[in-house]
């Protein structure tokens, strides 16, 4: 998920101009929401589990 997070930032920087420093700002605040609301799984991991049933 955090890969989609910074593939959105880099759009809004890039794309649409957005402030550099704004962005990065929200897409730091929005993986540490993620780490600390959420139970994070790798993706690694979740298809182990999912090639085991």
């Amino acid at each position: 998920m955090d890969l989609a997070f910074a593939e959105i930032a880099w759009k809004r920087i890039v794309l649409f101009g957005d402030n550099k420093e704004v962005i990065l700002k929200q897409l730091s605040n929005a993986i540490s929401f993620i780490e600390n609301t959420c139970d994070v799984i790798s993706l690694k991991d979740l298809m182990a589990d999912a090639g085991n049933k």
